[in-house]
């Protein structure tokens, strides 16, 4: 850890169910985006309600739950570290080829292997988006997910695991926590839990090794933002 890192005493308020209160706070936030988004079956959501309604509510969800717990915890700044520096912007860039790199190796042993390339219904109809359903697609994958996803993972869960556990353990178990929760959204991403785990921790070494979360949030939105050019290029 470096010097700008939380130090013990702050990190010692932090404890792993924390994350679980917040994630709670994330799935009631998901249940009223559906139902602001109005009488309907899940299955028959459109795309604006999922990334115009559903995502931003989700994220608020996260937003609250961390603003509940930080005075009890400690000062907000400083339990989760969420400034965000000029050069964290060359994290796009490290996203982005992450995600290239990563991508061109589920390729290749899904060839190899002669896997079927994982599918989800919301995002065929993300491929379909246009407009408004085009940005708010953008702005819930490119912005609020890396935004609210660590605040929760690297702020919240790697923070509480490393006063206890250690460096190491901290960024793995977030990193495996943070893979596994996206089960959450369909087993038909279970091809790419290996790359949501790397992904996990190359963003938790980076939250360690700056002692703060914006160059994880820039790497997490570099990332996302191949992924989501892809789909909304289909």
């Amino acid at each position: 850890m470096t010097s700008q890192t939380v130090s013990p005493v702050e990190l010692r308020q932090w404890r792993p169910v924390d994350a679980l209160f917040v994630l709670m706070f994330w799935l009631a936030a998901s249940t009223v985006g559906v139902i602001v988004a109005g009488p309907k079956a899940v299955e028959d959501l459109t795309v604006f309600d999922w990334f115009g309604i559903v995502a931003p509510a989700q994220a608020l969800g996260v937003v609250i739950g961390v603003a509940v717990l930080a005075p009890r915890r400690a000062p907000w700044r400083e339990a989760l570290a969420v400034q965000i520096a000029p050069g964290d912007s060359f994290g796009l860039i490290e996203g982005a080829g992450l995600q290239i790199i990563l991508g061109s190796v589920m390729l290749v042993l899904v060839e190899a292997y002669d896997l079927t390339l994982p599918t989800q219904e919301v995002v065929d109809q993300a491929g379909r988006a246009t407009g408004a359903e085009g940005v708010a697609v953008f702005v819930a994958l490119v912005v609020l997910a890396p935004l609210s996803e660590e605040l929760l993972f690297r702020g919240v869960l790697l923070r509480s695991l490393l006063f206890r556990y250690g460096k190491w353990p901290a960024i793995v178990g977030s990193a495996g926590l943070f893979a596994l929760i996206h089960l959450l959204e369909g087993a038909e991403i279970l091809h790419t839990l290996p790359v949501l785990f790397v992904l996990g921790l190359v963003l938790g070494h980076s939250a360690v090794r700056t002692g703060r979360l914006g160059r994880a949030v820039t790497i997490h939105a570099g990332f996302n933002l191949i992924t989501t050019a892809a789909v909304l290029a289909l």
